[in-house]
């Protein structure tokens, strides 16, 4: 049994089966396809996020951990305030979306680029994602990315 798995064997998996299977995945979709990303309120619950956050500092509770200053964005551990995403777009001013989110939310958003419909055909807008400074408390992020998929 590893430490994920002691942590999560108190948390009632049916009650996370009927959020999820209760959420509005057409209007998930239709959000994904207008705009590149939408959130996902309360897909944790607040003990969910305190099993989850309990597994930060055991090394065989994640497949990684990413100290962001190594890779040279910013210090400290990944911690933040808002979801921050931009859309460089052709040709035009960058569109910055600032997503709050609240504890047990979720961001699902294009990692790299979607397509976008103009006038004259589709065309593709690159996505960029962080977060903002952190004005008081501690936060814990996972990320769950899927490359390729």
């Amino acid at each position: 049994m590893t430490i994920a798995d002691v942590h999560m064997t108190s948390i009632n998996t049916t009650d996370r089966e009927t959020r999820v299977r209760t959420m509005d995945w057409d209007g998930i979709s239709t959000a994904l396809d207008a705009r590149g990303w939408t959130t996902l309120p309360a897909l944790l619950s607040g003990a969910e996020c305190g099993a989850t956050a309990g597994l930060y500092d055991h090394a065989d509770g994640f497949r990684s951990h990413v100290i962001m200053g190594r890779h040279g964005f910013g210090r400290g551990d990944f911690e933040g305030g808002e979801f921050v995403l931009t859309e460089q777009r052709p040709r035009m001013q960058t569109r910055a979306a600032v997503v709050p989110l609240g504890k047990g939310d979720a961001a699902v958003f294009a990692v790299n680029s979607r397509p976008v419909k103009g006038v004259r055909g589709d065309y593709r807008v690159n996505l960029r994602h962080g977060v903002s400074a952190l004005r008081s408390g501690r936060r814990h992020t996972l990320g769950v990315i899927f490359h390729a998929a």
